[in-house]
């Protein structure tokens, strides 16, 4: 079966990726917009596509114009196909209707938006996170069959994700925070929204804290012209890379911030939306993300989730030997003699000065011999000390990294369960979809 897919935002190239790989023994047609870093990242990934279209910004009139414009052109330019597939995309589910062939989606913003109302009354099916109320759905079209799978849709491409292990070479540090801005241009955000990333740059500036910045929009450049501490990448970047080797994401939107999450990486979303997601809403129940648009919030939040590696440096002092001073040799005894009796008194004046003084050295080598004996202790304790504490920050470090496993492997697990279900949703729909006609 030929199945089109249409590719319209910068997540897609790899969401699609995994499920093309899915769905053996089908042929894949693919279509993109023109949009930020869309086709970049799919001549990235090895896609042959054809490039229709691209976004003509926030105003309404402009955005009607460019819908039909770009109908228009995929209708003529993607000839034959059996089925589309796409996340969203109200473009395919026009064109597929037009063509009269079904259409499936995967899709999870579940609010009352202008592309929901355009694309929902012409969908076949469509596929969805149990976490959402199909109702919401359903009330734009009785007909719109609709499945539920346990996960969320980022899931589907997370599992199949393996870190890059050069990521790291191409940032000037080793720890960073991904900072991405709001989709202001999109229909969804209310007009009057002003943007938090420039004040969330400075602080984060301020607080020391590396800035991988990820603009959305030319004009997304300048916010982050007066930070020190700031790198942009001169070419889009793997996001689930980033992902994995960020310390937290921060983003105005929500796909990004629920990539994170669902990898065990901390995340906010400061999206200008006046109402969440269902999706959103469900991993911020489970505790898997935040959301805030005060920028000394989500800094606070932040130096909290901060991934520091333990230091393993240790000033250790040096052995001291024991140089305890010798028992002082005792006089030989003065062989006996008849003495005078004032010879007999001044031997012992001399013997009792003599012996004083004895008294007195001996107590001073006492005292000294308990200095150092304390010496030696107080360095002895020091030293183990360090070295308790180095054996328990190991410990430490060793048992992070454990867990930092275990949850990636958890993660990987669940998220290869929701993956396989949603192949298996489809491979369902299109066992009762009809054998590939001729027309087009």
């Amino acid at each position: 079966m030929k199945i089109w897919v249409d590719i319209k935002n910068s997540h897609e190239p790899l969401f699609f990726r995994s499920l093309a790989a899915g769905l053996s023994g089908h042929e894949f047609l693919f279509t993109a917009r023109d949009y930020i870093e869309v086709t970049k990242l799919l001549d990235r990934y090895g896609y042959h596509y054809t490039t229709v279209g691209r976004h003509h910004g926030r105003k309404l009139i402009m955005k009607l114009y460019g819908l039909i414009h770009r109908e228009l052109g995929l209708f003529f330019r993607t000839g034959k196909f059996d089925v589309s597939l796409s996340h969203g995309s109200v473009h395919a589910v026009h064109v597929a209707a037009a063509k009269r062939k079904k259409s499936i989606q995967i899709y999870d913003n579940d609010l009352p938006t202008l592309n929901n109302r355009l694309a929902l009354p012409f969908l076949d099916y469509l596929i969805i996170p149990e976490s959402i109320d199909r109702q919401k759905f359903q009330r734009f079209s009785k007909r719109l069959k609709i499945f539920t799978f346990d996960g969320f849709k980022e899931d589907i491409y997370v599992a199949d994700h393996r870190p890059d292990p050069a990521f790291m070479d191409g940032l000037p540090f080793t720890d960073f925070v991904a900072v991405r801005p709001e989709a202001l241009n999109a229909e969804y955000v209310p007009a009057d929204v002003r943007s938090i990333v420039p004040q969330l740059l400075r602080e984060l500036d301020r607080a020391g804290i590396g800035i991988l910045y990820l603009p959305r929009y030319p004009q997304d450049r300048e916010w982050g012209k007066e930070a020190r501490n700031i790198f942009i990448p001169p070419e889009p970047l793997n996001g689930l890379d980033v992902c994995h080797y960020a310390r937290a994401v921060l983003t105005g939107s929500g796909t990004f911030a629920r990539e994170a999450a669902a990898m065990g990486t901390p995340a906010v979303s400061f999206y200008p939306g006046e109402e969440l997601l269902s999706v959103d809403r469900e991993m911020i129940r489970r505790g898997w993300m935040i959301h805030s648009r005060e920028p000394s919030e989500i800094v606070d939040f932040v130096r909290s989730a901060r991934r520091k590696p333990l230091d393993r440096e240790r000033t250790r002092g040096n052995e001291t030997q024991d140089k305890r001073p010798q028992e002082p040799k005792k006089e030989e005894e003065e062989p006996k003699a008849e003495r005078s009796e004032a010879e007999r008194s001044e031997a012992e004046r001399h013997k009792g000065e003599k012996a004083e003084g004895e008294g007195k050295k001996a107590d001073e080598i006492r005292q000294e011999r308990i200095e150092k004996e304390r010496t030696k202790e107080q360095r002895t304790g020091k030293e183990r000390t360090e070295e308790e504490k180095a054996k328990v920050e190991s410990t430490e470090e060793k048992r992070a990294q454990e867990e930092k496993t275990r949850d990636e492997r958890m993660s990987r697990e669940r998220a290869r369960s929701a993956q396989r279900a949603v192949i298996g949703i489809i491979d369902d729909i299109l066992s009762t979809i009809k054998t590939p006609s001729r027309s087009s």
